[in-house]
């Protein structure tokens, strides 16, 4: 997909008014955010979509991993 289009999130995935949306500046949306510090009291599941699953979809699974966050 080309265009504004390509950037919007598909309805299957996309967040419902009582979700949770961090906003990210880096590959990881562990960096810098307070997802850390939320998964082990207010999350249990992670749901991790991206554009480019090498890049930051990869680096967040693998900050998302128990033995990375605990």
């Amino acid at each position: 997909m080309r265009g504004p289009e390509a950037h919007e999130i598909a309805d299957a995935v996309k967040p419902a008014a009582a979700d949770i949306v961090i906003t990210k500046s880096k590959p990881s949306a562990f960096f810098g955010t307070p997802v850390a510090s939320m998964l082990p009291t207010r999350l249990d599941t992670v749901v991790v979509t991206g554009m480019v699953t090498s890049g930051c979809v990869r680096a967040t699974v693998i900050d998302a991993s128990p033995t990375t966050y605990r």
